[in-house]
């Protein structure tokens, strides 16, 4: 698992810490949220624990992805999104390849949310016994 240090006390957080406890701010970039409680896109979150029969103590709560923003997505906030939230969930559940600005991208969007619906079909008529 990824790990960063703080310069200042040297302790180690994960990636996604933005302020140490000493105060240090990693200076990463925070996403601008014009209201809470708002969704900016049409597909609902994912269930938690679909294919799970029963999920291990202590796993952290499941959040949903703070909003997307409005309008047409670059290439670079999509890259954002994904380095973030992880591709399956993008491309499957979040971010809709209507609203990518790049035609190239856009493009390899729409094969992969294909592809990925076929996996998810073929892994719901799977028994357990196949595995």
């Amino acid at each position: 698992m990824p790990i960063k240090v703080c310069p200042k006390c040297l302790t180690k957080h994960g990636c996604r810490r933005l302020v140490c406890e000493c105060g240090h701010d990693f200076g990463v970039k925070r996403k601008e949220t014009s209201s809470p409680g708002t969704v900016a896109h049409d597909f609902p979150y994912p269930e938690p624990g679909t294919w799970v029969w029963a999920l291990p103590r202590g796993m952290p709560p499941i959040k949903p992805p703070e909003e997307l923003p409005s309008g047409q997505l670059s290439a670079g906030q999509v890259k954002a999104q994904v380095s973030y939230e992880g591709l399956g969930f993008c491309v499957y559940s979040f971010i809709r390849a209507d609203r990518i600005a790049d035609e190239k991208l856009r493009e390899l969007w729409v094969k992969t949310r294909a592809a990925m619906s076929e996996i998810v079909e073929y892994l719901d008529q799977t028994t357990w016994e196949e595995t």
